[in-house]
Order: C-alpha cells, then structure tokens, then sequence
C-alpha cells in the first residue's frame, strides 16, 4: 500500500504481485475521506463522524469507516464503487477547479456489514504503558507497535509493525507452541505473524507506505482453478486505522520532527 504523492494521506496504490506467470500484477486504487452523518438528536452514537478507506478487492468493493472518538471500526461490502468517499477524500482536495470534478455523477452504494470491533490504545496514566506503545484490535486478535511514536515523530515512521495473534495460545509460551518470540524491540528480522510493516526506509514525512503480507486465493475448489493474490479484507483494518490516525495527528499539528 503506497499513498499518491500530491495529495496528502488520502489516496493509496495497492500492486499485488503476480504469484504465478499466468496471473497478472493487479493495482488497486484507495481512498481515504471523512464524514460526517448525524443523528436527528443531539447524541453520543458512534459513527457521526469517521474516516472511511475505500476500494476494491477481486472485484468487491470494501470499505473501513474508523471512528477516532469511539475508538470503533467497520469493514463493509458496498454495492458499487463508493465515489462518495473518492470525491472526499481525493478530487475534492484538488486546487483548481476543473481538477475538482463534478459532484453529480456521485451515486450512494447499498452497504452490507461484514464485520466490526473497536481497537484501544494504552493509557498513558498506566505505568506499565508509559510510553504508549501498542495499538490492539481486539476482535482481530492484531496489534501494532510503536504506535504513539510513529504518530508523534517523524523519524520513527520507518519502525512500524503490525502482527496477528490469531490461534495463538496467550496461556503458553511461543516457544511451547514451536514459534518465534513476539520481539519487544523493533528488528529488521521477518517474523511469521508479521503481517505488515512500513516501509519508509528513513524517508517518511510526507508519504504512508506499507509492505503487506500477500495469500493466495483460489476461485473455485480445485487447485488448477484461476489463483489470484492479494492482501486479505480484515488487512485493511488495521491499514485504515493507522492511516486515519496519522491524518488526524497531522491535521491537528501533533506530529513533532
């Protein structure tokens, strides 16, 4: 996932690669836009007012609404491309106004559900995290370190790291289940339940890049069936949370140097 240069945080490339000679690289188009949909009164619900990622995977159209305030996500299915959020989040941001684009030809997609949570973020009263360093998605079973520094300097953009603890026992020792230590310091080092790390090399600042783990999908039951690759959906949760944070940390003025 790579953010376009020339609009700040809110328009990504995806390029999977090609696992196989006879499947093609495929480049998918993100978006990153705010809303805001009130309630008729006055009232405390989540998701009056969330940053949304949008576009596609395999031919879905998937979207993830963070609401910061709540600390709450959702990943949805839409019926269509959701232009909405493309206008908000990419044409809208453009200067001159032919650049802009016409608000018309914007058409509101049926939304389906597919999963939802919350993710918490250590407090800083808590002496165990004083330095406010993992982001966690309950429901997912993800977290991400380094979190508070990556939001606040710049120089530590590069550091980032996400890992899955799914089907992990928290009751034994990852040595006891045949795995590798979650480290507690960052390290160049792959590990197997890192599924995504940034990718800034040193040169952060002005861009969100992040090298994602990629799976191997089958469109049928048998293995000779058509195989495609890519990032898989719940992947993106924790992408457009990082994103979403990073904006609203950088349109607030609390990103130090």
């Amino acid at each position: 996932m790579d953010q376009t240069i020339g609009v700040p945080t809110t328009k990504f490339i995806e390029t999977s690669k090609a696992f196989r000679k006879h499947v093609p690289e495929e480049v998918h188009e993100w978006y990153l836009g705010q809303h805001v949909k009130p309630t008729s009164q006055p009232s405390y619900d989540a998701f009056q007012y969330y940053t949304r990622l949008s576009g596609r995977i395999h031919g879905r159209n998937l979207v993830v609404d963070v609401d910061i305030g709540s600390n709450m996500w959702r990943l949805m299915n839409l019926s269509s491309t959701d232009s909405v959020n493309e206008w908000m989040g990419y044409h809208s941001k453009k200067l001159l106004h032919q650049e802009i684009g016409t608000i018309s030809n914007i058409t509101v997609p049926q939304e389906t559900l597919i999963a939802n949570g919350t993710f918490t973020l250590p407090k800083s009263s808590d002496p165990q995290y004083k330095e406010w360093k993992t982001l966690y998605i309950p429901e997912l079973e993800i977290f991400v370190t380094d979190m508070k520094k990556f939001l606040t300097e710049y120089k530590y953009e590069p550091f980032l790291r996400v890992f899955s603890q799914q089907n992990f026992n928290t009751s034994k020792s990852a040595k006891q289940q045949g795995e590798k230590s979650m480290p507690e310091n960052w390290s160049q080092e792959p590990h197997d339940r890192e599924i995504m790390r940034m990718a800034a090399f040193g040169a952060g600042r002005g861009k969100l890049t992040m090298c994602v783990r990629e799976y191997e999908h089958y469109m049928g039951d048998e293995a000779a069936s058509y195989v495609f690759g890519g990032i898989s959906q719940t992947e993106l949760v924790p992408f457009a949370i990082i994103a979403a944070l990073r904006q609203r940390y950088t349109e607030t003025q609390k990103r130090g140097t």
